[in-house]
């Protein structure tokens, strides 16, 4: 929400500036990896009306929750921006 890091730099990077990287598997998935998390996103559709959602957040396999990273900091961005997507 701030622009700063919200885990502890994943993998051999350096600097958190480094944009992002997404792949898009039409019709269903979406991965984007940034230098502090990954977003996994999963869509199904369960109607003609209805679509069902999953959201999983990664971050460094060594960062312990309430020390190295706030998980409301992890997703809130993501929480905002895709809940206005669905409404649409």
């Amino acid at each position: 929400m701030d622009g700063n890091a919200v885990a502890p730099l994943i993998g051999s990077i350096a600097t958190p500036e480094i944009g992002v990287l997404a792949v898009v598997t039409l019709p269903n998935l979406l991965l984007e990896i940034s230098s502090d998390y990954a977003l996994l996103l999963r869509v199904a559709p369960v109607s003609s009306q209805v679509t069902r959602a999953g959201m999983d957040w990664l971050v460094r396999e060594d960062a312990i929750e309430g020390k190295d990273f706030d998980l409301d900091r992890v997703t809130d961005f993501w929480k905002l921006t895709a809940e206005q997507d669905w409404k649409l």
